[in-house]
């Protein structure tokens, strides 16, 4: 009798002991804890514009968000009155502009109208020119405005842009067409 009581004194002591003990390496274990940075994704238009002579040069597109992205952009042309008021009608190129596209074969005119650039482009960098020069010809009241609506995707993981950009494909680091 006397050695069942001496066992359950020694566990009763025992378990609370290693309990303490428990506690006290899982709270002396080192923990890791895991950063993670949120990415930024965004675009700016780009363009030296000249009041003088009406002229706009050097189009391209900035990635300023921190992360590499895929960049595509429209282009469009708007006729206004000197009030700002915009006027129905389609412009004319040759007749109401001018406009010399780039010669860079890393600009990719899609189906949908959108132009695409081929290259992943890291933070703080630009894209080719898209358009070399840009020449409202309208006199008097009329004039013509030029707005470049550019978007910018994540570039990793690439299924994410082809899953954006339904018409477009990345393989080895470079957008293409899905015609």
């Amino acid at each position: 009798m006397k050695k069942k009581k001496s066992i359950k004194i020694i566990l009763l002591l025992l378990v609370p002991l290693l309990v303490g003990v428990t506690i006290a390496y899982l709270i002396a274990t080192a923990s890791k804890t895991n950063s993670f940075t949120v990415g930024n994704v965004e675009a700016s238009v780009s363009k030296t514009y000249s009041s003088q002579t009406k002229e706009t040069t050097n189009v391209r597109v900035q990635n300023t968000g921190n992360v590499d992205s895929y960049i595509r952009l429209s282009i469009v042309y708007s006729k206004r009155l000197s009030d700002g008021t915009i006027i129905g009608e389609e412009p004319v190129l040759g007749t109401d502009y001018t406009v010399t596209l780039s010669s860079s074969s890393k600009w990719l005119l899609s189906q949908d109208g959108y132009y695409y650039y081929t290259d992943r482009v890291s933070p703080n960098g630009y894209t080719d020119n898209i358009i070399d020069s840009f020449r409202s010809l309208l006199t008097g009241d009329e004039d013509l405005y030029l707005q470049v609506v550019a978007e910018a995707i994540q570039a990793d993981p690439s299924r994410a842009v082809s899953e954006a950009w339904v018409n477009t494909t990345v393989t080895n680091g470079s957008l293409s067409l899905i015609r």
